[in-house]
């Protein structure tokens, strides 16, 4: 990365913060000194995640000596949001506290619940169930994009796994991606910390490219996949009917040819007086297609043809009894 980017995060890092004011002059300024965007913003991303961890870390009565704490392997002091031990390696486990996934599938439930039990203005009552949901999305996307991130193994990769499995899924009806987005903001700053602290862990490498996957899926809302579906749905029924439309002509004029040249050949033995083979020829001078596509013009077709050989038959008799 350029010098003048990494100085910019340095003095941007000084005051323990970083504003989105300072995110968007470092970005702009990437932007001008032609570096990847992405990965300048990852980089962003993991410093503000390390500082989230720090802030909590040092809020949390569980860290004894401020942003530091005792590796209980080693003896080492290790700062408070690593997950494992920089001296010995030793991952820290949190086995008896609840999961940052139980503690936020907590809150989202509470959440849920005290937005359902809210009452609602007469003009919301009207369009109750939908009002009711898109607030209740709205809540839980605040709680999911404020929700520190875990500091052990186990904890970030469950907690990924969920973030992205969550970033796919669609609700009903009136989702609008509001919480889906959610989401993937905090999958975006898990795979952050991920490459920070377990760059060589195959399963968070596995959950990485899984994450990766996700990004071309593009979101449909309900609505339009209900619009979209019905579209598909007529376009299937018009070309059956043109594709149908086009396989009867086709058959019909087949079968036209068939007894057309049946008839010449009959034509062919009454010039030459051989009225017996003619009148062979005639009996099966009949029409044999038919389909369900349009029956009446079959039924037409095989009427028209029927009149045909009766009169074809009694002039050839006619022909015979003269000769």
């Amino acid at each position: 990365m350029h010098p003048e980017i990494e100085n910019l995060i340095k003095i941007a890092l000084a005051d323990g913060v970083i504003t989105e004011k300072e995110k968007s002059i470092i970005l702009r300024k990437a932007e001008a000194l032609g570096e990847d965007l992405d990965e300048v913003e990852m980089i962003l991303e993991g410093k503000i995640a390390e500082l989230s961890s720090v802030n909590s870390e040092k809020q949390s009565s569980s860290v004894k000596e401020g942003s530091l704490k005792k590796c209980p392997s080693c003896g080492s002091p290790v700062k408070a949001f690593k997950i494992s031990c920089e001296f010995c390696g030793h991952e820290f486990r949190e086995s008896k506290a609840l999961t940052s996934k139980q503690k936020l599938h907590e809150e989202l439930v509470n959440a849920e619940k005290e937005e359902r039990s809210r009452p609602l203005s007469w003009s919301e009552k009207l369009d109750a169930e939908n009002v009711y949901q898109r607030n209740v999305d709205s809540r839980k996307a605040s709680i999911v994009s404020s929700f520190p991130l875990p500091n052990n193994k186990e904890d970030i990769l469950e907690f990924f796994n969920l973030a992205i499995q969550e970033s796919i899924k669609t609700g009903g009806v009136q989702d609008q991606g509001t919480l889906r987005k959610a989401w993937k903001s905090k999958a975006l700053e898990l795979k952050t910390k991920i490459a920070l602290e377990l760059k060589d862990d195959s399963h968070a490498q596995i959950l990485i490219k899984e994450f990766d996957k996700t990004k071309g899926k593009i979101f449909v809302p309900k609505q339009l996949q209900v619009f979209i579906g019905l579209l598909l749905f007529a376009g299937l029924l018009i070309g059956g009917i043109l594709l149908g439309g086009t396989f009867h002509d086709e058959e019909v004029a087949k079968e036209n040819e068939r007894l057309e040249s049946i008839l010449s050949s009959i034509y062919q033995d009454i010039d030459l007086k051989n009225y017996e083979a003619a009148l062979i020829k005639s009996s099966s001078l009949k029409w044999e297609y038919e389909d369900s596509w349009s029956k009446n013009d079959t039924d037409k077709l095989t009427t028209a043809w029927d009149e045909k050989r009766i009169e074809l038959i009694k002039s050839i008799k006619e022909a015979q009894n003269k000769n």
